[in-house]
């Protein structure tokens, strides 16, 4: 969603809104003598708050498809892949077509975009996805693909856009995808409704991570295992402290992540995190994990890949990952990293995907993030690297 130009002198809330999270939690990993001790997770939707979206332009009800450095031919193709025909289409026909300097636009009809079926839609706008003007293709809504009905969930809606959107759903490695904004744009009948629109295109899907300690013998390695990284003894006693309580037996995972992280844990940025010319990225957030004091290191800045082999050594085969370390994701053949996060525990990693305000900090699934960044039939290539000492 496309940002409105503001100065960067005005303070977002820095709250989020939590609209639904799961009563019964996950047991994720249900035997104590994991070194991180029993994991539960709460799958929780935050979407962002009013400030946040007072500065995302209220997107077009007019779609359009833009095409870059590519014959017609190929254009047709893909087309024609989608199962859209110009015969059947008119406004698809070539002649329609709007020609710009190495550009074209496709203006398709609300019934051109409906026709496509889930399948198709998701190849074609994998392809749209290659240029950042398709921008809703390139960065789609995202949810788990059983949480449709979640995810909508208290966003205020009529049940009409509910039903649009499950024609316009595609799935794909367990995520499901949103991305005809401009069609729900077109139900809305007052700024109250756009407004409800861009809130829950801004719903994120996240959890909420406990860990339990009920073995007292087993305290010892779960301390060391959560202070790596850290000054010894610093969360000795607090862990103590659960075992020897006669309350609750768990403690939220917030809270044995390091400052900066339990900072914004499901927070989304504020513009004052903006105040270098740019808000923080899935690189920077990785690399800052355990600093308190932050360094400006993001995805593009072009001694990552130095920074990474001066400060951080690649775990072995066979060797444990640890907490803090960070994921690589790299495509097979490219060394440039397209994802980096840092690992919590079990299935969990700590992430933002992108610099955009509406992407918050979060603790997610790892099979979730595999998803975002991978399609079907790619080989995910998965570093492990630790901070030096």
């Amino acid at each position: 969603m496309r940002m409105k130009h503001c100065k960067l002198t005005v303070i977002f809330n820095v709250l989020m809104l939590v609209s639904s999270c799961s009563e019964e939690p996950a047991i994720s990993s249900p035997s104590d003598s994991n070194p991180w001790g029993r994991i539960e997770a709460f799958d929780l939707y935050v979407a962002a708050p009013e400030d946040v979206l007072d500065l995302i332009e209220a997107p077009s009800e007019i779609t359009e498809w833009h095409f870059f450095g590519v014959a017609a031919q190929s254009i047709l193709a893909w087309l024609a892949d989608a199962g859209l025909s110009p015969s059947r289409f008119s406004e698809l026909s070539p002649s329609r077509w709007i020609h710009l300097a190495g550009h074209v636009v496709i203006v398709p009809s609300k019934e051109a975009v409906l026709a496509i079926k889930a399948q198709k839609r998701l190849r074609f706008y994998r392809i749209l996805g290659r240029w950042e003007a398709n921008e809703t293709q390139q960065s789609p809504a995202y949810f788990p693909s059983a949480g449709l009905a979640q995810w909508f969930a208290g966003s205020g809606l009529p049940d009409s856009y509910l039903k649009l959107i499950e024609r316009l759903v595609y799935s794909e490695n367990g995520l499901s995808f949103f991305a005809d904004v401009s069609l729900l744009v077109g139900l809305a009948d007052s700024a109250q409704e756009e407004k409800a629109i861009l809130r829950l295109l801004s719903r994120r899907h996240t959890v909420i991570a406990r860990l339990k300690i009920s073995n007292p013998s087993n305290l010892k390695s779960v301390v060391d295992y959560w202070e790596e990284g850290r000054r010894r003894s610093e969360l000795h006693p607090l862990l103590e402290s659960i075992i020897d309580g006669d309350g609750a037996d768990w403690i939220d995972v917030a809270h044995l992540l390091p400052p900066t992280p339990r900072r914004v844990l499901n927070r989304f940025p504020v513009l004052q995190d903006g105040r270098r010319g740019r808000f923080p990225d899935a690189s920077w957030t990785a690399f800052n994990f355990f600093k308190g004091l932050p360094t400006d290191l993001y995805t593009d800045s072009p001694n990552l890949l130095g920074y990474l082999h001066n400060h951080y050594h690649q775990v072995g085969e066979g060797k444990a990952t640890q907490f803090g370390d960070l994921i690589v994701l790299k495509k097979e053949g490219n060394e440039n990293p397209i994802h980096i996060c840092n690992y919590v525990a079990d299935q969990f990693v700590y992430s933002k995907h992108g610099p955009e305000p509406t992407e918050p900090w979060a603790i997610r699934r790892m099979n979730e993030v595999l998803g975002l960044y991978f399609g079907e039939g790619e080989t995910p290539v998965i570093e492990r690297w630790h901070l030096r000492h």
